[in-house]
C-alpha cells in the first residue's frame, strides 16, 4: 500500500511522532484548563462576583495571552526604557539635570503641565544662579 519496507517505517514512525504530538499538546492544555479552573474556583470563594462573570475575565486574560503582546499593546511591559521609571528621572534631574529633563521629556508618566512646571522651575533656578555669580 505504501511502497516499500523502509518507505512504510518512515510513514509509520512519522504518524507516531505526530500522534505522540498531539497527545502531549491535548495533555498540555488539559492541565492548563485544570489550573484555570482552579484559579476561578479560588476567586469565587474571594470575591463577590458570579461565576460566568469570572470565567469571562478569565477568557479575555488568556485570549491576550494566545495571541501575544502585539496585538494588545497594553500588555506591553512599559518598564523597558531608562526613562519609563520614575525614580531614575527624578534622580536625573537632580543630579544631572540635562539628561533628567531629557527623560522627563520622554517619560510618558509625567504630564504635560507637570513637565512645563519643573522646566520652567531649573530654568528659573539657572537664570537666578548665573545672574547671582557673574563670574
Amino acid at each position: 500500500m505504501f511502497g516499500s519496507k523502509d518507505n512504510t517505517q518512515d510513514i509509520t514512525a512519522e504518524i507516531i511522532e505526530k500522534v505522540r504530538q498531539t497527545d502531549q499538546q491535548q495533555k498540555l492544555e488539559n492541565e492548563r484548563k485544570e489550573s484555570i479552573d482552579s484559579v476561578i474556583d479560588v476567586l469565587e470563594d474571594m470575591v463577590d462576583m458570579p461565576r460566568e462573570q469570572i470565567e469571562s475575565l478569565a477568557r479575555e486574560v488568556a485570549e491576550k495571552h494566545e495571541n501575544g503582546p502585539e496585538t494588545h499593546p497594553e500588555s506591553i511591559d512599559s518598564g523597558t526604557n531608562w526613562y519609563d521609571h520614575d525614580w531614575k528621572v527624578v534622580l536625573l534631574l537632580i543630579f544631572f539635570f540635562p539628561l533628567g529633563l531629557y527623560g522627563l521629556w520622554k517619560s510618558p508618566h509625567f504630564k504635560k503641565p507637570t513637565k512645563i512646571i519643573i522646566f520652567i522651575t531649573y530654568f528659573i533656578g539657572l537664570v537666578g544662579s548665573l545672574l547671582n555669580n557673574p563670574t
